[in-house]
């Protein structure tokens, strides 16, 4: 086998374990709190309207958190986005299928692992909470066009991953990958 496969072939392994099993391998010596219980957030009743009900709460809360933690300080474009890709992974077959699982499964967000203790009733900003909460509604019950199909990677434009996938677009402070 010439030295150039072999390099390639060492550099494709790479990425596989670092992408599929390195990051636990790699941030082992990290404790991450166990998620078995998902925070429960107020829903303004004025959220829900007619067929509305048909949106389960406690998924609601979960896509909610993640817009709120992820991109409460983006555009409304850019909170869109980020729901999206989140939804784009409950929809992908590499990831969970409930909305609570995608946001939890470990490495995926920062925010779900890095201890961060929140007094929701306290600290909470209740404008950009409750944006979430009509982002992800909105969201869950399709009255948001999904022009982020495929896309199921984005980070921030202050950190750059080695990734390895195809860049798609940048939307505000972050920049959004399709997987190759």
């Amino acid at each position: 086998m010439s030295k150039k496969i072999e390099t390639v072939l060492g550099t494709l392994f790479f990425a596989v374990f670092i992408n599929v099993l390195g990051y636990q391998y790699l941030f082992s010596d990290i404790e991450i709190p166990e998620r078995t219980n998902v925070i429960e957030l107020p829903v303004p009743a004025s959220l829900y309207t007619g067929d509305d009900m048909d949106v389960d709460e406690t998924e609601l809360n979960c896509l909610a958190q993640n817009i709120y933690h992820e991109a409460r300080g983006q555009s409304e474009k850019g909170q869109i986005a980020v729901a999206l890709v989140t939804m784009n992974r409950v929809n992908h077959v590499n990831f969970p299928n409930s909305i609570c699982e995608v946001v939890f499964q470990p490495y995926q967000f920062s925010w779900t692992h890095q201890n961060m203790i929140i007094d929701y009733a306290n600290n909470i900003e209740r404008k950009a909470w409750e944006k979430s909460l009509q982002i992800a509604l909105a969201v869950m019950l399709g009255d948001v066009y999904n022009n982020m199909y495929g896309i199921t990677h984005y980070h921030a434009t202050s950190v750059n991953p080695n990734w390895g996938y195809s860049l798609v677009m940048q939307i505000d402070d972050h920049k959004f990958f399709v997987t190759n």
